[in-house]
């Protein structure tokens, strides 16, 4: 959590981090929902890391309501504060 946090912290005041993790291992399943304070914020995520390279696998920013195009995505816990979390 802390590292996708500080990750995305650049782009703005992020009200939540909800990394999805297996249920028997812990271990992160590589997906996660961040929720920023304002729309705009959420947007320059999106510009900014969408398609970028981390650990060996290309990430996917997006809005969480957004076409999901090939797969990917899906849901998680509601934006705070009328903010639309984005999905990795």
């Amino acid at each position: 959590d802390g590292m996708c946090r500080s990750m995305f912290a650049p782009f703005g005041d992020i009200v939540s981090v909800n990394v999805i993790r297996d249920k028997m291992t812990g271990q992160s399943k590589c997906f996660a929902f961040v929720v920023f304070a304002r729309p705009q914020m959420a947007q320059a995520a999106i510009q900014n890391m969408n398609n970028k390279f981390l650990d060996g696998k290309t990430l996917q920013v997006r809005l969480k309501n957004s076409d999901r195009g090939g797969g990917g995505g899906g849901g998680g816990p509601p934006g705070g504060g009328g903010a639309p979390p984005w999905a990795r």
